[in-house]
């Protein structure tokens, strides 16, 4: 099996006449676990720092710049997708359109589910529920009506649809069903092992576990995390007047579960980070991880809302020059004027593991993460001339004790991609 490492995650101030600013946030890598991330941070800031044309920025300023914003940008580069169903196939069921509704919504709904797993948010959830419901109600199926509009008054018992969105009739029918669903209230008890353990039931906090909680019958959606960073989920199904046990397990902070298909890796990549531009103020983000076995690295620029072109990371016997090489290489697509060259544009982002960056998910899910300060000793060595060369006139400087290299096998194309450490 392979194993890769990522860079890190780099963006530039938009400063007159000041060296373009690198920020190293933790790497893509799901074998990376959480101290080690920081390790080799650190490593690759300091080596950004010895090129002298570029300054670094540690995890714990990109923590300082998000300022409490966390959760924002978990809730934008997550429900993205899920609102964009939303908003199209609000628009089919205000257009007369049932049958082309349906599908999207059905969809939506999918998407803003996944995403209960691990960002406690129920409002368009909520709500795709009850325009699917309404559109299943326009093309006369009772079952799937009640069933839609049963999820939604689960999943929040206090919300009610309006006539400003709804024909009367529809309001009147959730209301029945709702209040139906009133009297046949049950009890979800919720344990796990942890001390501190804060528990969301369907995107509402309810505080420290062990707990109960009174919910209408159904699905529903429990989230825990704790103050470490750890977190657990479990989607639970429960009958009317009826008590469930559950108890959550714990385990490292992930940002969701990640799709098999390319094309919805690359647009989970491309929302991750075009949500965390707008929270840190940037000019760039490198994005780096693993795909089809082989490393690559890209900017996300947020000014022109495009990709550079990816660089492969070269696999290495040993050290770490090659891996700086590949950071230069991306540095060289940026003018003087702080821009993508006309030239470096892609079309689409490298489709990646969102989860497989502990330190981004720390980052985003824990609220008040715990990063170790404390001096980072780099052994500085230059870079072959050719080097320098090729890249724009920067001086480079590997880190020391960071490197990518390959364990070779009976196949010189594949290997073990292993991550050096001091």
């Amino acid at each position: 099996m392979l194993r890769f490492t990522v860079i890190g995650t780099l963006l530039f101030p938009t400063l007159a006449l000041a060296a373009p600013t690198i920020a190293v946030v933790g790497l893509h890598n799901e074998e990376l676990d959480l101290e080690a991330q920081r390790a080799v941070s650190a490593r690759v800031a300091a080596a950004i720092d010895a090129t002298g044309n570029f300054e670094a920025l540690s995890a714990e300023e990109v923590v300082a710049a998000m300022e409490g914003r966390e959760e924002l940008a978990m809730n934008d580069a997550f429900l993205a997708h899920g609102r964009k169903l939303l908003d199209d196939g609000r628009l089919q069921f205000q257009q007369a359109e049932p049958d082309f509704a349906i599908p999207v919504l059905e969809s939506a709904v999918k998407e803003l589910e996944a995403v209960m797993a691990f960002n406690p948010a129920q409002k368009e959830l909520w709500e795709a529920y009850v325009f699917l419901g309404a559109s299943q109600h326009g093309i006369g199926d009772q079952a799937g009506t009640m069933r839609a509009f049963s999820a939604a008054a689960g999943l929040n018992p206090e919300r009610r649809p309006t006539t400003r969105q709804f024909p009367p009739n529809i309001v009147e029918l959730y209301d029945g069903i709702a209040s139906d669903l009133q009297g046949r209230v049950s009890a979800l008890n919720v344990s796990v092992k942890a001390r501190d353990a804060t528990v969301w039931v369907d995107g509402i906090a309810q505080g420290a576990a062990p707990l109960t909680v009174e919910v209408l019958p159904g699905a529903h959606h429990v989230l825990v995390r704790t103050p470490d960073g750890t977190a657990g989920y479990a989607k639970i199904a429960i009958g009317p007047k009826s008590s469930k046990d559950v108890e959550v397990e714990l385990q490292a902070s992930r940002l969701g579960e990640t799709s098999t298909s390319k094309f919805v890796r690359t647009r989970e990549t491309s929302a991750l980070y075009e949500a965390l531009s707008d929270h840190v103020e940037a000019d760039f983000w490198l994005v780096s991880g693993e795909y089809d076995e082989a490393i690559y690295a890209a900017f996300y620029s947020p000014a022109a809302d495009s990709w550079s072109n990816y660089v492969r990371v070269p696999l290495m016997e040993q050290g770490d020059d090659e891996t700086i090489e590949a950071v230069l290489e991306l540095m060289a697509m940026v003018d003087n004027g702080g821009s993508l060259k006309r030239d470096a544009y892609a079309e689409t982002a490298i489709p990646l593991d969102r989860s497989a960056n502990e330190l981004l998910a720390d980052l985003l899910v824990t609220a008040d993460p715990t990063i170790e300060e404390g001096p980072v000793i780099v052994e500085k060595k230059p870079f072959p001339w050719w080097v320098v060369a090729a890249s724009a006139g920067a001086v480079a400087a590997g880190a020391g004790g960071y490197g990518i290299y390959r364990v070779a096998t009976h196949d010189p194309n594949r290997g073990k991609i292993v991550v050096t450490l001091p």
